[in-house]
């Protein structure tokens, strides 16, 4: 009879041949993943070449013609429309194709059943030591061995190519993410710009606004207005918070947000923004948090899209009386501030103004010593008409010509009946007579008597 054991070692050693024609597929499939990545990878960074190329032929093209008197309108129309969604589907597919080659490899504590070139590797490495000591086994068995050196050289190989096409990917991400950093810190400086350009446009205000006295307490408040907190927010959705330390990380990143990028914002100082930021990317560490953080659905490129966006950054500027900002002032305090910059900004406007009750909502006080001061002022260089029932708009303000409108409801007629007499302050009608003196002493204090006894009430020195 033929010794089983020759049976039981030629069965080991189709076996090995199996799982190593196996390899080989399997090695085979990985290098197509690499090569079709290292081909993605490419197209990628010429399509974003393309367009930087594009752009930039397209801004010298509209310089010349704008310089040659074509209209800025049909200017605009020069620059391509891009589909901002392509290079994010590309990284997409890149990635895709990275965590299929990361499968096809698999890693050294995959099952043994697992169809990995980790676990088929395994495979074979147990199978040889359960091939005998016969003469030809061992000549076929050193075939196998030097077929897997062969084979190990190739994957090494192809390690090693992966490798450098990691590297360079990494240099690629590095150039680009140094050039984003560029337009980052470009933003500011525009921002900058328009603050000073601002500054500039409302000198003359805030200098008209000085002039008006400490009593006015106008400002103009120009800067950087930092909504940061709905930005923030929106870090949570790249964490997969199943992951070890995911949690600590966020707090980590929310701290140095608050404490250190904030801040550097809203001094709106280009320098300490450009320090703040790189500090900020350190912190995050984008290629490594994908790794260890990030959810499976997440892609860089959105990580980056985010932690560069600055939607969140506006410049803005504003009126404040008293430090307070205009909207924020009671309607009556509101009503003054607006009406004496109006008068007193609109300097060159010499037509009529009509006002018509600006005491509402205010006290006789800040009617007085407020408003009526620049009332007075701006009568000088324009006629003011106002209509009124607070006798400090109208005695106080020296007005030239006071008109009474009083309202009768004759039997004869539905609508009440309006009469109309005017004159000046100093018209009296002399003993029993009736003047506009007598009609505004009636009309705003109530009458003679009650004006003398408020003022034997207050019983003032």
């Amino acid at each position: 009879m033929p010794d089983a054991t020759q049976f039981v070692d030629q069965a080991i050693l189709k076996q090995l041949e199996t799982e190593q024609a196996h390899l080989k597929n399997l090695e085979k499939m990985v290098g197509q993943e690499v090569r079709r990545r290292r081909a993605i990878a490419e197209a990628l960074a010429k399509y974003s070449a393309l367009q930087t190329q594009v752009n930039s032929d397209i801004g010298e093209i509209g310089k010349i013609l704008k310089d040659n008197g074509i209209s800025a309108d049909l200017v605009n129309r020069l620059p391509p429309t891009w589909d901002a969604s392509v290079v994010q589907l590309l990284h997409g597919e890149v990635q895709l194709v990275e965590t299929g080659i990361a499968v096809l490899k698999g890693e050294e504590t995959d099952d043994p059943g697992a169809d990995t070139v980790f676990a088929v590797v395994g495979k074979i490495e147990r199978l040889k030591e359960l091939v005998s000591k016969d003469e030809e086994s061992k000549k076929r068995l050193l075939d196998l061995q030097k077929q897997i050196s062969e084979t190990t050289g190739k994957a090494e190989r192809l390690a090693k190519e992966i490798e450098n096409i990691d590297n360079r990917i990494r240099k690629d991400l590095s150039q680009k993410e140094q050039h984003r950093l560029a337009y980052y810190a470009e933003f500011f400086t525009a921002l900058q710009q328009d603050e000073n350009g601002l500054r500039e446009l409302y000198a003359p205000m805030q200098e008209a606004i000085g002039r008006m006295g400490a009593g006015m307490q106008f400002e103009i408040d120009v800067g950087y207005q930092i909504d940061f907190r709905p930005w923030l927010d929106k870090l949570a959705s790249f964490f997969d918070n199943r992951r070890t330390g995911a949690d600590a990380k966020r707090n980590e990143i929310e701290r140095f947000v608050e404490s250190e990028l904030a801040p550097a914002w809203k001094k709106g100082k280009t320098e300490e923004i450009d320090v703040a930021f790189k500090r900020f990317l350190a912190a995050v560490e984008p290629v490594l948090f994908m790794k260890r953080f990030a959810p499976q659905r997440t892609s860089l490129v959105e990580l980056y899209d985010w932690m560069f966006s600055v939607d969140h950054i506006s410049l803005s500027y504003k009126v404040k009386y008293g430090g307070i900002e205009l909207e924020y002032l009671s309607p009556g305090t509101r009503g003054i501030a607006l009406l004496v910059l109006y008068l007193l900004m609109d300097e060159d406007d010499t037509r009529p103004l009509i006002i018509d009750q600006p005491e509402g909502n205010l006290d006789n006080s800040s009617v007085y010593q407020q408003l009526v001061p620049y009332i007075r002022k701006a009568k000088t260089r324009r006629q003011i008409i106002l209509i009124t029932h607070n006798p400090n708009l109208v005695v106080a303000t020296d007005a030239e010509q006071v008109i009474v409108a009083t309202a009768e409801r004759p039997s004869t007629q539905a609508y009440p009946r309006m009469t109309y007499f005017a004159g000046s302050l100093e018209h009296t009608g002399g003993g029993n007579g009736f003047g506009t003196r007598e009609a505004v002493c009636l009309l705003l204090e109530g009458g003679e008597k009650a004006f003398k006894e408020r003022e034997n009430r207050y019983a003032l020195p």
